[in-house]
């Protein structure tokens, strides 16, 4: 047993001597980077175990060779590290290799060995970012993905698809023309989202702040191959394996999670009692849209009255190029017949004709006016000449109505000068204030509001 252990201490030292006879480590570039799978990287750096250059010296050439650094900027950060700047964050779907330069020695001529060749990539065609994001869509709604990498047509077939609820099947994704995306995005370079979509793809400059352009993106158009039924829920799944030509996957699924709008339809809105009575003759009529409709179009409602006069809708105090929603202000004929006229052809600014149509001419009513007891306002001033008289408006009350007068402890005070009666009129204004104190509740931290 002792012998074994011998032996193998030798064996040990002998591994140790061969790395170097003086002690000293044997020249090799111990540290690459990037590796793996990086998105986006701006520099490349090998490290090497021994000096390679003299300090200071920026005249040695390059110690490493390979086929992602066009335009890059080469330097020697200190004796033993070599970096490459790029002149830009690298796009992915890239393979990048790189190789040791045949021949290389160190700052004392001795040939570096270990490790010559390195690698990494950039990665595969994930999505970035997505528009919409998130919110309804449209029954054909056009999709634009910022992807990191070009994916190959074949793969999105196999791994991208529209999940829509109550469909028992995937309903494939298809990747549109770069011609229809290009068309999207100069229709609607305006649009706050589209901006943000082209800042996120690096297509253009952050507006604010002074964060750096991403790798530039691929943004490619894509829609469900069959329309979507209105008023249902969407998933589109972009799965790990969609790939580029290079065979780079995009590693993880991604799924967006999406309501598809209603269909337009047209709902009739008042204030009632209770649900089964009419409507109040006091408050306004409405006419409710599940879309937008083109402002002039809207306004073409009619509210027949019971003596036969069209009531044009009320017009937005707001310069509106649609809508979504038109009144009548009121008040209104108690206990009469109304009717809600549409115009023929009635469409929201998508074109889509009114799905329930069938139920205008609508029929509605208005109901009785409700009761009332009301002070002519909020402050009177008695007579005391009439006897303090103020008058009360009544409606639909009971009759004869019970009342009571209540004498109030008050007593007469004759004002004469100017000056006393602006004094006695700014009492009765503060009067109506409201004050507060806050009080601790006894036993606990908090505490209570009196006013």
């Amino acid at each position: 047993m002792q012998r074994r252990l011998t032996i193998g201490a030798a064996l040990l030292a002998l591994a140790v001597a061969s790395v170097s006879v003086t002690g000293a480590p044997t020249p090799a570039a111990d540290r690459f980077a990037p590796t793996g799978n990086v998105a986006g990287p701006e520099q490349i750096v090998v490290h090497f175990t021994t000096a390679m250059v003299a300090m200071g010296d920026p005249r040695q050439p390059a110690p490493i060779v390979g086929n992602c650094s066009a335009g890059a900027t080469g330097r020697w950060a200190d004796a033993q590290t070599y970096a490459l700047d790029l002149p830009a964050p690298l796009p992915g779907g890239q393979r990048c290799a790189y190789a040791l330069v045949a021949g290389l020695k160190d700052a004392n001529g001795a040939p570096v060995t270990g490790p010559r060749r390195f690698g990494f990539s950039t990665g595969g065609p994930a999505v970035r970012a997505t528009l919409p994001a998130g919110g309804s869509v449209e029954e054909d709604q056009l999709f634009l993905l910022a992807l990191n990498a070009r994916p190959t047509p074949a793969s999105v077939a196999a791994h991208a698809a529209c999940l829509i609820d109550g469909v028992g099947e995937a309903v494939p994704l298809d990747i549109l023309p770069d011609a229809t995306r290009d068309s999207v995005l100069k229709g609607a370079a305006s649009d706050y989202d589209v901006r943000r979509l082209l800042e996120a793809a690096g297509w253009r400059k952050p507006e604010y702040g002074d964060d750096a352009v991403p790798p530039r993106a691929v943004i490619v158009a894509a829609r469900c191959r069959r329309a979507l039924p209105a008023g249902g829920r969407l998933t589109i799944n972009w799965g790990a394996a969609i790939a580029t030509a290079n065979g780079l996957a995009a590693g993880a699924p991604y799924r967006l999670s999406l309501a598809v709008r209603p269909a337009f339809t047209a709902r009739f809105e008042c204030a009632r009692v209770n649900a089964a009575a009419a409507c109040s003759p006091l408050e306004p009529m409405r006419v409710s849209f599940a879309g937008e409709v083109p402002l002039a179009r809207a306004l073409a409602v009619r509210l027949i009255a019971p003596d036969g006069k069209a009531l044009a809708p009320k017009t937005p105090s707001q310069r509106l190029g649609s809508v979504s929603q038109i009144e009548w202000p009121g008040p209104f004929v108690e206990r009469a017949a109304y009717r809600v006229v549409l115009p023929a052809g009635l469409v929201d600014d998508a074109g889509r004709p009114l799905a329930n149509a069938a139920r205008f001419p609508l029929a509605v009513a208005s109901g009785d006016y409700p009761p009332l007891v009301k002070f002519a306002g909020s402050f009177g001033i008695l007579e005391a000449a009439e006897g303090g008289v103020l008058p009360v408006t009544l409606r639909a009350v009971e009759s004869p109505l019970a009342a009571r007068g209540l004498a109030l402890g008050a007593r007469d005070l004759t004002v004469n000068r100017d000056a006393d009666v602006a004094a006695w009129l700014r009492r009765l204004d503060s009067a109506e204030d409201r004050t507060s104190i806050e009080e601790p509740i006894a036993g606990s931290t908090e505490t209570r509001t009196i006013e």
